[in-house]
Order: C-alpha cells, then structure tokens, then sequence
C-alpha cells in the first residue's frame, strides 16, 4: 500500500502513465501509477486542469481536495475503500463511480 499525489495538472490517469504521479504533495512526477491497493490525493499542489479517468484507473482510497482540479471520469470507476470529497469537481460523464463510504 502506497500513497500517490496527482502533479502537474491535466493528464490521464491509467495503469501505466507515471507522469502525474509523486510520492510527495509537490514532488516530481514519475511515479506510481497507482493500484487498487493504493491512496490517491489531489490536493492543492496537484495543479490546474482535468485528470480524466480511464478504464484502468484503480485506487482503494481518493480524496480530492484541490480546488483547481476536475476529476473526471472516462470509464467507470471502482474505489475499495474511501472517497473523501473536500473541493474540487467531479464529473461522472455518465459513467459509475463506485465507492464503499463516501466522505465529505
């Protein structure tokens, strides 16, 4: 189990981009990508823009907390565990977001 933050702003988030993925708020990306059994942060150093979503896209906990960041999803997406919702936007675009307990 490990602990992703989403950096640099708009991208993809799949099962093989590193990109946008530090171990640290802030870091340099190229990391991750992360799992089902990771936790997946956007906060206020994630930058601006869209993360969209794809059907790989896989996490146990989310909190999105940046208000310059959308989280939209491209695919359907399941979360094992948490989704902590503070600020920012979530788009579903007409996919299913799953989660066990939703935080807010």
């Amino acid at each position: 189990m490990a602990t992703y933050y989403w950096v640099g702003g708009a991208g993809t988030w799949d099962n093989s981009s590193k990109t946008n993925w530090a171990t640290v708020s802030g870091g340099a990306g190229g990391n991750g990508p992360p799992t089902n059994a990771d936790t997946v942060n956007f906060d206020s150093a994630s930058g601006t823009g869209t993360c969209l979503t794809a059907s790989t896209a896989a996490a146990s906990q989310i909190i999105l907390n940046s208000a310059t960041l959308t989280l939209s999803l491209g695919a359907n997406l399941t979360i094992g565990s948490t989704f902590t919702y503070t600020l920012g936007t979530l788009t579903l675009n007409n996919n299913i977001f799953s989660t066990t307990v939703l935080s807010s």
